[in-house]
C-alpha cells in the first residue's frame, strides 16, 4: 500500500492511534496524509423591542466564534491472505490456467469528513514498484469490482456496489470502510507453473486529493509429479524362456518443494504395457499411499487397451496432496515370442490431471490439462516446466545363442606326414546379446581302436591344453556378434597294427556355454568331423591266352582259371588306384615278383618256377603316366626277378596299370 507524507509527526501518531492501528500492522505506504481545513463560525445575535408602544433601537449581542477543524484521511490495504507482513500487496496467489484468482482490499475513511474515492484497476505491474518481480504473462482480464460498505467495527454491509468498473467512484462517510473484491483471469495457454503477473489497484480521494496503491500478484500453480517406474529386482529378460514374470512398481509423488506446487485432485495414472506384456493371469493391482487419511487411492481399471491392443493399467480419480506419494504394484507376464527383440523392453507410466477436480477419462486418448510421464515432460502441453525427477523402466533382453560352424570332411593316408595333418576349423558365433564367458569344449574321438590322434588345439591362434577330463577352457569372453575360432589337427599312424587300415574316423566337438547369473545357458549343437583314411588300392586280374597270341580269351577277372595246360599263356593285369579325392601320390612302384631272392625257399610258391615271362609283354598304362622299370631274367629252367612299373605321380582318382604275359612251363 501507498502512504502519503504525514505532517506533523505528532499528529500522524495521534491519527494512527485514533484509528486503532497498532504499530507495524499497517505499512507506512498505506495511509494517506491528513488534509486539515480550518473553518471559523462567527455568530452575533440581535434584538428589537418596543417601550410604551414605541419602537426602540435594535440591540446587538457580543460576537462569539467557533473554530472548526476538518480532517480528511484514508487508508487502502490488501486483505488477501498471503502470509506476507506487507499490507500493500498480495503475493503469489494461486492461479491455474483458464481460472480466476480473487483479490480483496479494504478502503477506510479515517477522516471526519465525507470523501469520494475513484478506484482504478490496471494490468500493468510496471506502474508501481511494490512488487519488483517481472511479469511473465498477462491476465486475460480483470473483472469489475464488488464494493461492500460497512460501518467501522461492523460486520454487516450497509450497502453494496456490484460490477463497479475501473474508474468508478465510492463515497464513504467518516468511519466507514469498503471491502473491494475483484478477480484476475489467467489465460488457458502460454503459461507454465511458476509464471507470475501483477495487477494494480489505485484509490484516489476527492477531499484528500491523493492516491494510494496496492499490488496483487498471481502465480500459476500446478502439481509437479515425481514418477518412478521400476521392475523390482528384475533387470534382464531371459529370451531363452517363453514367458517370464516381472513385478512392476509405479510411485508417484506430488513434489511440494517448488513454490508453484499445488495439491492434485482426481488425477489419472496410466501404464500402457509394451506389446507382449500383460497383467499376470489371476493377479491383481495393489495401491497404497503414505497417508491414506488425506490421499484418495482411486479406482483400478485393467480392462482397457490402446489402439494397438496393448493392455492399459489405469488408476483413476486419485487425490494426492503436496508431498504425498502413491505406490502401484502389479505382476506382469512377458511373452518373449511377442516382444520387440531389437531393443530393450521399455515401460513408462504417465500421470494426467485437469485444472478442475474432474478426473481425466482413462483409456487410449485421455483428455487432460496436465500430463507428466517417465517418457517425456512436455512444457507446452503439460503446463509444467521440464522436470528431471521421472524415471522409467528399461529391461535389457537376455538372448543367449551360440553356434559352431561345420567343416568339410578331410582325408589322410594310413600314416600321415608330420607336416600334413587334417586341420579342422570351427567358428563360434555369439548371435545373442550377452557377452559369453567361461565357455568350454571337448573333442571326443568316438571310434574304438582307431588310427587317429587329436593334437595342436587352438582358440584364436592360442594353443590350449585340456584338463584331466579332456576339457578345454576358452580363455577370453565373446561379445555379441563376435566370433572365435577353434582349430585342431588330426593325424594317423598312431596304432602300428592299424597303419594299413582305411575307413572313416569321426571326432565330435562339443561346446558348453558358461554360467551367467540371471540367464539360461544356450544349448549348442555339437559338430562332427569325419576323417577318411585313404590308401593305394591294388587289384590283380588274370585272363587265359591259350594261343599265346597276346589276345585274352576271356575278360580279366579275379577268379581262378581252371583246366589250363602247359604251353598255354596267362595274361596278368595289375591296377593301382589312388583312392584320395584331394591328395596326390608319388613314387608309386608296382612289382610282381617271379622269385624271392631274399628267401629262395619261397620260390616254389611264386610263378617264376612254373611259368616263363614272355619277352616284351610288360606295359605300364593307366590314367597316370608310368614306365617299366624292371624285367625278370629268363633261363632255360626258370624265371627270376620281377616285373616292375613305376609311376612318378598319381593324382587323386588316377590309376596305374601293369600288364604282362607268362607261358605255363611244360613238365620236365
Amino acid at each position: 500500500m501507498k502512504k502519503f507524507n504525514f505532517n506533523p509527526n505528532a499528529l500522524k501518531a495521534g491519527v494512527a492511534l485514533a484509528l486503532g492501528l497498532a504499530a507495524g500492522s499497517v505499512s507506512a505506504a498505506t495511509v494517506s496524509s491528513p488534509t486539515n481545513n480550518s473553518v471559523q463560525i462567527n455568530n452575533i445575535a440581535s434584538a428589537t423591542y418596543n417601550v410604551d408602544g414605541q419602537a426602540q433601537p435594535p440591540v446587538s449581542s457580543n460576537a462569539v466564534t467557533v473554530n472548526v477543524n476538518e480532517v480528511g484521511s484514508f487508508y487502502l490495504i490488501s486483505t488477501t491472505a498471503d502470509g506476507n507482513s506487507n499490507s500493500d500487496d498480495a503475493v503469489n496467489q494461486p492461479a491455474i490456467p483458464g481460472g480466476n484468482t480473487t483479490f480483496t482490499h479494504k478502503l477506510e475513511n479515517t477522516g471526519n469528513v465525507k470523501d469520494t474515492y475513484t478506484l482504478t484497476l490496471s494490468n500493468d505491474g510496471s506502474t508501481s514498484s511494490i512488487i519488483t518481480d517481472a511479469d511473465e504473462y498477462q491476465f486475460s482480464s480483470l473483472s469489475n469490482m464488488k464494493v461492500e460498505i460497512f460501518k467501522d467495527g461492523g460486520t454487516t454491509a450497509i450497502s453494496t456496489l456490484s460490477g463497479l468498473a475501473s474508474g468508478g467512484k465510492v463515497t464513504l462517510l467518516p468511519d466507514e470502510y469498503a471491502i473491494i473484491t475483484y478477480t484476475a483471469a489467467t489465460p488457458t495457454s502460454g503459461v507454465i507453473g511458476g509464471n507470475t503477473d501483477t495487477a494494480v489497484l489505485t484509490a484516489t480521494g476527492t477531499y484528500v486529493a491523493s492516491s494510494l496503491v496496492n499490488e496483487d500478484q498471481a502465480m500459476v500453480v500446478v502439481p509437479t509429479f515425481a514418477i518412478t517406474k521400476s521392475a523390482g529386482t528384475t533387470s534382464t529378460i531371459d529370451m531363452s524362456k517363453t514367458t517370464q514374470d516381472v513385478i512392476y512398481q509405479i510411485t508417484v509423488k506430488n513434489d511440494g518443494s517448488l513454490a508453484y506446487a499445488s495439491d492434485a485432485k482426481g488425477i489419472l495414472i496410466q501404464d500402457v504395457l509394451p506389446t507382449g506384456v500383460t497383467l499376470k493371469s489371476g493377479s491383481t493391482v495393489t495401491v497404497r499411499t503414505d497417508n491414506p487419511v488425506s490421499t484418495k487411492e482411486g479406482t483400478v481399471n485393467t480392462s482397457l487397451t490402446d489402439s494397438s491392443g496393448r493392455q492399459i493399467i489405469a488408476v483413476q480419480d486419485v487425490d494426492l496432496l503436496k508431498n504425498e506419494t502413491i505406490t502401484i504394484e502389479f505382476t506382469a507376464t512377458v511373452n518373449t515370442t511377442q516382444i520387440d527383440k531389437t531393443k530393450n523392453l521399455i515401460n513408462d507410466a504417465t500421470v494426467y490431471d485437469n485444472y478442475t477436480d474432474t478426473s481425466p477419462t482413462a483409456g487410449n486418448t485421455p483428455t487432460f490439462d496436465i500430463r507428466d510421464s517417465t517418457a517425456t515432460s512436455d512444457p507446452t502441453s503439460a503446463k509444467v516446466p521440464t522436470d528431471s525427477n521421472d524415471n522409467g523402466s528399461s529391461l535389457s533382453l537376455s538372448s543367449r545363442a551360440l553356434t559352431v560352424s561345420t567343416d568339410t570332411a578331410k582325408e589322410l593316408p594310413p600314416i600321415s606326414a608330420s607336416n600334413a595333418p587334417a586341420t579342422y576349423t570351427h567358428v563360434i558365433t555369439n548371435s545373442g546379446n550377452v557377452t559369453e564367458m567361461g565357455m568350454t569344449f571337448k573333442i571326443i574321438d568316438s571310434t574304438t581302436g582307431n588310427n587317429i590322434d587329436v593334437r595342436n588345439v587352438t582358440y584364436n591362434g592360442a594353443v590350449l591344453s585340456p584338463d584331466s577330463n579332456g576339457v578345454y577352457t576358452i580363455p577370453t569372453s565373446l561379445a555379441p556378434n563376435a566370433t572365435g575360432t577353434i582349430t585342431y589337427d588330426v593325424t594317423t599312424g598312431v596304432i602300428a597294427s592299424n597303419t594299413g587300415a582305411t575307413g572313416s574316423e569321426t571326432t565330435r566337438l562339443i561346446l558348453t556355454a558358461g554360467a551367467i547369473s540371471g540367464t539360461t545357458p544356450p544349448t549348442v549343437d555339437p559338430v562332427s568331423d569325419t576323417t577318411t583314411v585313404k590308401a593305394l588300392t591294388l587289384d590283380k586280374l588274370q585272363a587265359l591266352d591259350a594261343a599265346c597270341d597276346g589276345i585274352a580269351d576271356t575278360a580279366y577277372s579275379k577268379t581262378d582259371i581252371n583246366n589250363a595246360i602247359p604251353g598255354q599263356c596267362v595274361m596278368y593285369q595289375i591296377t593301382a588306384t589312388n583312392t584320395f579325392t584331394t591328395k596326390a601320390m608319388t613314387n608309386i612302384v608296382i612289382s610282381d615278383a617271379a622269385s624271392d631272392s631274399a628267401n629262395p625257399a619261397n620260390d616254389a610258391n611264386l610263378w617264376g618256377s612254373k611259368a616263363t615271362y614272355i619277352a616284351n609283354s610288360a606295359t605300364a598304362t593307366g590314367s597316370a603316366s608310368g614306365s617299366i622299370t624292371s624285367l625278370p631274367t629268363v633261363s632255360a629252367t626258370s624265371t627270376t626277378g620281377k616285373v616292375q612299373a613305376t609311376f612318378p605321380t598319381m593324382t587323386a582318382g588316377q590309376t596305374g596299370v601293369l600288364t604282362f604275359r607268362v607261358r605255363i612251363n611244360k613238365a620236365n
